[in-house]
């Protein structure tokens, strides 16, 4: 049962650890292309009556606005609170944006224009209201545009480091050394808390989802999220341990090494002196592929070469597909799963954080 536990500490851990990959490149994409903002922008200018795909004089006097320069001073802001909004759109409907440069007429046939009465009284909550309900539904647009992008970071995360769950709860099991070190390195990932954990965040966002960008968050808060989705050395040594194409590379090399072996046995057959024999050992010497044991060739971890990729990794991969599936599976749940249940699972095996001791009651007396 122990062990059990431990193996399936293991297993999460590198959920949590290639969830965190993913999550970090595809901020990184949308980040570069701007998504958050995008989609921000696309329901703003519906809210106007506009079309998000190509902004009108609304939008474009929403966005000019001072108030709303100010949340971005590079691009677009990906972050807008509803009281900013209400105030704002509110101007933009009146005609008032950027001090009356630019602004689009009076009562515009928009969402936003049924928040303000003929005689240009704005009815304040109502704009809010509507933005938050807006904005539920552009967080549902932006989660299914990541979602997709999501997929397909984590199929190339998972194929370029041969993530086969199956291989790596093997591993684990056979390897008590190894499960030992992953454990503490689990415990150690879980006392830095959820790498994407809110209350981290400045209490202007509590509640926002996406989290915004990192020029929105201040110079402390962004380090302390950093710090959670940074990977130590220890865990890229340990990740490098459980994946990687390298028992794959020695198992494809050691049917090249048997043949080279043979190779060399024959030509050495009448004494190292001869000229093949000599030939063959050089030749030993150079290749990569196989490493000396004794007296063996055994395969090496070293690429097996142009012909493997033509060839060989085809049949190769076939024998990890269900464990790549299931590791895929698991890292697009994201890593916040993954993290709540690896403290789970520590909680179970006794390995939690030490409670603190009991504050010392004072003396009697209150003497010194």
């Amino acid at each position: 049962m122990f062990v059990i536990v431990e193996v399936a500490i293991g297993v999460v851990f590198v959920y949590l650890v290639l969830a965190m990959l993913v999550a970090a490149a595809n901020e990184v994409i949308a980040s570069t292309l701007g998504w958050r903002a995008g989609t921000l922008q696309k329901a703003i200018a519906g809210l106007l009556g506009e079309d998000g795909r190509s902004p009108g004089p609304r939008t474009r006097a929403f966005y000019a606005h001072p108030l709303i320069r100010a949340l971005s001073s590079a691009r677009k802001p990906s972050y807008i609170p509803a009281d900013t909004f209400a105030r704002v759109a509110a101007e933009v409907v009146r005609g008032d944006a950027a001090g009356g440069q630019g602004a689009a007429s009076v009562a515009p046939a928009s969402a936003v224009g049924f928040a303000v009465s003929q005689d240009g009284t704005v009815n304040v909550e109502s704009l809010k209201a509507l933005f938050e309900a807006t904005m539920d539904r552009a967080v549902g647009w932006y989660k299914r545009k990541l979602q997709l992008v999501t997929i397909g970071v984590g199929v190339a995360v998972v194929v370029l480091a041969n993530a086969d769950t199956i291989r790596i709860a093997n591993t684990l099991w056979v390897t008590p050394t190894l499960r030992t070190s992953v454990v503490e390195a689990a415990q150690r990932r879980a006392e830095l808390g959820s790498p994407t954990d809110p209350s981290v965040i400045d209490a202007s966002y509590a509640g926002t989802d996406p989290i915004p960008s990192a020029e929105e968050i201040n110079a402390e808060e962004l380090g302390a999220l950093e710090e959670r989705n940074r990977l130590a050395a220890e865990e890229r040594e340990l990740l490098d341990l459980l994946m990687g194409w390298g028992p794959d590379y020695r198992v494809v090399n050691g049917t090249y090494c048997v043949g080279l072996q043979t190779e060399r046995d024959r030509a050495c057959a009448a004494g190292i002196e001869d000229a093949a024999c000599r030939a063959a050992l050089d030749r030993i010497a150079r290749e990569r592929r196989c490493e000396i044991d004794g007296t063996r060739l055994v395969g090496s971890a070293a690429f097996p070469g142009a012909g493997f990729l033509a060839t060989g990794l085809l049949p190769v991969a076939m024998g990890h597909v269900f464990g790549w599936f299931m590791t895929l599976a698991a890292i697009t749940l994201g890593a916040p799963l993954w993290f709540d249940l690896l403290k789970g699972l520590l909680n179970i095996r006794g390995a939690g954080k030490v409670p603190k001791p009991p504050a010392t009651p004072a003396p009697a007396g209150g003497g010194q």
